[in-house]
């Protein structure tokens, strides 16, 4: 389940970033978008700590670098 949300995740972020990259959008379309893509990516960020059980400390660690 992790495995098939994980590749949901990235082909979501994928979508987002083609269309970022593609679309002629307004400023505040942009930045909607951008917002998007940062929540997409922290929720993927999520899922793996998941996988690999991280604690809170061993989260700061990978975040930090």
């Amino acid at each position: 389940a992790k495995h098939d949300r994980i590749v949901h995740l990235v082909t979501q972020i994928l979508d987002l970033n083609k269309r970022l990259a593609t679309s002629a959008l307004d400023p505040h379309g942009k930045t909607v978008l951008k917002r998007q893509i940062e929540a997409v990516d922290e929720e993927i960020d999520r899922v793996v700590y998941g996988v690999y059980n991280l604690t809170p400390e061993e989260i700061e660690m990978v975040e930090k670098h």
